[in-house]
C-alpha cells in the first residue's frame, strides 16, 4: 500500500497532511504522533471510523485524507505530596549538601532492546563540538536540509542531544529510533517471537558517523568538508612492500580513518598491543617486477591524528556452528592517557616532537628541574676558587649597570630572558602532541553480540575524577577507579570495554 496523507484529531487540535507509510511498522507512526502531540506511544489510542488500531495497519482499511482520532494525555496530572513539607533550616548538613549537589544528566528510556542505541547516543553527547555542529545542520535553513531519511536522522539526533543537554529527566527517543530504522533497516529486525533484536553498538556508531559525515558541514573555517572530518577523522599511510622482490619500490597509499581497531589475540594484554597487532598483515597480489602473484607485506602508520580518537575492541567473532557472534572476554587494559606518538610517520613525529619537548620543558621548569641561566652562573661562581675570584673581580666590576639590571629584576630563582618564545598556535581541532585523555567508555555485558546489555560511562567535564554511568534511563555517578575495572577481568557476566573515546 503506498504512502498517503491523513488528518489526526487530538482534543481540540486537528493536524492536517500527516504522512503515513503503511508499509512501515505502526510503531513508526506512533513515534511521529509523539513528536506532534507529546503523547507517549504507550499512552496513545488511535482509531479510524470507530475501529482502534492496536499494532498493525492491516487491522483497518486506511484511505487518503481519512481522519484518525488520537486519545491520550501528553502529561500526567501532578501528584500530591507523598511526604510532609520539610523546611531548609530543618535539614541536616548532609541533606543540604545532597539537595544542592549538581543533578546527574538525563538518560534515555529503553524502547525494546535499544541499549545499543542509547549508549551510542550518550557517547556522542560527550562531544560538545558535535552537538553545536548538529544544531546548525539540523535547522531548516541549514545548507542541504531536506526531507531525505539521512537528513531527518541528523535532525532528530540534533534535537535529541539538545534535549539531553538542557534536561535532567529521561527522554524517549521515539523519533530518532524511527528515523534510524528507516535509514538502516537492519536495526528493525525482530526475533521469531516478534520482539526487537539486540544489535551491535559499534555498528550503530559507525553508521551514525558515516551519515553525519555526509550531512553535517564543517565547523568555522577549518579544514575538512564536514564536522566529522574535523573531529573524528585521521589519516593513515599504508605501505606495500614485496617480500619476494626486495628491489621493487614500496607503494604508499593514504586513506582516512574514523576509528582504530584493537585486535585481541592470545597474548594481548594492553590496548597499545592490540593496535600494534593490526598494523601489519600479509597479502598476495600481482608483482610487476616478477610478473606473477607474490607475497606482500602491508603496514600502516598515522600521517594525521584525529582530534577525537575512537578505539574499537574487536571482541566479537562469528561462530559457525552456533550461528552467532561470540565474544572474546580476554582482559585488555586501556590507559587514561593514550600516547600515539610511536604509531605515527617520521614526518608527523618531527612535528609532534616540537610541542612535546616544549611541554616537557615547561613541566621541568615548573618542578624546578630546569635551571635558568642566572642559576647556572651562580653555581659556576660558587665553584670559582678565592684566588681566581680576586683576579676576575676587576673584569666583573666593569659590567655596566644596564646589563646587570635585567638580571636583578628576574629575582634569584627566575630569569625571564631564559623563557623560550611561544610557539605558534595550532590549527583548530589539531592534535599536536599525540597525547589523548579518556572521556568515554562504551561497555557490553554478555556472551554474544545478539544478546547482553550495553551501557556508557562518560567523564564529568567539571570534575575529572567523576564519571556518569548511563544505563538507559538510570544515571549514576562513578569514579575513575570504577572505569578502569572494565578491562574484562570480571568475565562476561560483568561489563567489558567495547569502545573507548579519547580527546586531544
Amino acid at each position: 500500500m503506498p504512502s498517503l496523507k491523513v488528518k489526526v484529531k487530538h482534543g481540540k487540535e486537528l493536524y492536517k497532511d500527516v504522512e503515513v507509510d503503511t508499509d512501515a511498522d505502526f510503531s513508526d507512526f506512533q513515534a511521529q504522533l509523539y513528536s506532534l502531540t507529546g503523547v507517549p506511544p504507550d499512552a496513545q489510542q488511535v482509531s479510524v471510523r470507530g475501529k482502534r488500531i492496536k499494532s498493525s495497519w492491516t487491522e483497518v482499511k486506511l484511505r487518503a485524507n481519512a481522519t484518525l482520532l488520537l486519545i491520550g494525555s501528553a502529561e500526567d496530572a501532578p501528584a500530591g505530596p507523598s511526604s510532609p513539607t520539610v523546611f531548609l533550616e530543618d535539614l541536616s548538613a548532609a541533606d543540604r549538601s545532597d539537595l544542592f549537589s549538581a543533578p546527574v544528566p538525563a538518560g534515555l528510556h529503553n524502547l525494546g532492546n535499544t541499549c545499543y542505541m542509547n549508549s551510542t547516543i550518550q557517547l556522542l553527547a560527550a562531544v560538545p563540538e558535535l552537538r553545536t555542529a548538529l544544531e546548525r545542520a539540523g535547522s531548516p535553513s541549514a545548507p542541504g536540509a531536506d526531507s531525505l531519511p539521512d537528513s531527518q536522522l541528523v535532525k532528530s539526533l540534533a534535537e535529541l542531544l539538545s534535549l539531553l543537554a538542557r534536561s535532567h529527566e529521561p527522554a524517549y527517543p521515539f523519533v530518532f529510533l524511527s528515523m534510524l530504522k528507516r535509514l538502516f533497516p537492519q536495526f528493525d529486525q525482530k526475533t521469531d517471537s516478534g520482539a526487537p533484536m539486540q544489535h551491535d553498538a559499534e555498528e550503530c556508531f559507525s553508521n551514525l558517523i558515516d551519515t553525519m559525515q555526509r550531512k553535517v558541514p564543517a565547523i568555522g573555517h577549518g579544514e575538512g568538508t564536514s564536522a566529522i572530518a574535523q573531529l573524528f577523522q585521521g589519516e593513515r599511510m599504508f605501505t606495500l612492500k614485496c617480500a619476494e622482490a626486495p628491489e621493487e619500490e614500496a607503494t604508499h597509499i593514504f586513506d582516512m580513518f574514523g576509528k582504530l581497531s584493537c585486535h585481541i589475540g592470545m597474548e594481548t594484554r594492553f590496548l597499545v598491543e592490540g593496535l600494534r597487532d593490526g598494523m601489519q598483515e600479509s597479502l598476495t597480489k600481482n608483482s610487476p617486477t616478477l610478473g606473477r602473484d607474490a607475497l606482500y607485506n602491508k603496514s600502516w602508520l598515522i600521517s594525521k591524528l584525529p582530534y577525537y580518537c575512537c578505539v574499537h575492541f574487536v571482541r566479537f567473532y562469528w561462530k559457525q556452528k552456533a550461528g552467532i557472534r561470540n565474544k572474546i572476554v580476554r582482559p585488555v587494559e586501556y590507559p587514561l592517557q593514550l600516547d600515539l606518538f610511536d604509531f605515527c610517520t617520521d614526518e608527523l613525529k618531527a612535528k609532534l616532537k616540537v610541542r612535546r619537548d616544549r611541554q616537557q620543558e615547561d613541566e621541568d621548569r615548573r618542578l624546578g628541574f630546569l635551571k635558568t641561566r642566572k642559576q647556572k652562573e651562580k653555581e659556576n661562581a660558587d665553584e670559582i676558587p678565592a684566588s681566581a675570584s680576586a683576579s676576575t673581580s676587576a673584569s666583573s666590576s666593569s659590567t655596566s649597570a644596564a646589563e646587570a639590571q635585567p638580571m636583578e629584576e628576574g629575582g634569584d630563582d627566575e630569569d625571564v630572558t631564559d623563557l623560550p618564545a611561544p610557539l605558534p598556535a595550532s590549527p583548530p581541532f589539531d592534535n599536536d602532541t599525540g597525547l589523548y585523555e579518556l572521556i568515554g567508555v562504551l561497555t557490553h555485558q554478555g556472551l554474544s553480540a545478539e544478546g547482553g546489555h550495553y551501557v556508557a560511562w562518560v567523564r564529568d567535564q567539571n570534575n575529572p575524577d567523576s564519571w556518569f554511568l548511563f544505563d538507559d534511563d538510570k544515571v549514576s555517578v562513578a569514579k575513575t577507579e570504577d572505569v578502569l575495572k572494565l578491562s574484562g577481568k570480571g568475565g562476561a557476566e560483568n561489563h567489558i570495554a567495547y569502545m573507548c573515546l579519547y580527546r586531544s
